[in-house]
């Protein structure tokens, strides 16, 4: 966790009338709402334009290592966004037919590939 994760959480945290510290520029002010966490609209800008999310570059990547059925579905469907393995089915279906892919030979060479 970063100085400003820290700041930040500590802030949300603070009462209100509390004097606190901006995570991003340093400022210190007194909160005046129970949600204030940055002295202005710039700073929450900042704070939450610098972080990390679906946009930055391996984002995909970083998220298939994690869950392997979601890396098997893209490289079958060729899709970044995988809404449903075939449409509108039932969470059952889906189930099914994602266990057959499972058995398939593509599921193999991906997790070959990883090794």
């Amino acid at each position: 966790m970063t100085k400003r994760q820290k700041q930040y959480k500590e802030n949300k945290g603070a009462k209100v009338g509390a004097t606190i510290l901006c995570p991003v520029c340093g400022e210190t002010f007194i909160k005046k709402q129970y949600s204030q966490a940055f002295c202005c609209t710039h700073c929450k800008d900042v704070y939450w334009n610098a972080k990390k999310d679906r946009h930055h570059t391996g984002y995909y990547e970083e998220y298939d290592s994690k869950h392997k059925e979601r890396m098997i579905r893209r490289k079958v469907y060729g899709a970044n966004r995988v809404v449903s393995i075939c449409g509108e089915l039932t969470p059952r279906q889906n189930d099914e037919i994602f266990a057959k892919l499972l058995e398939d030979k593509i599921n193999a060479e991906i997790y070959e590939a990883d090794d």
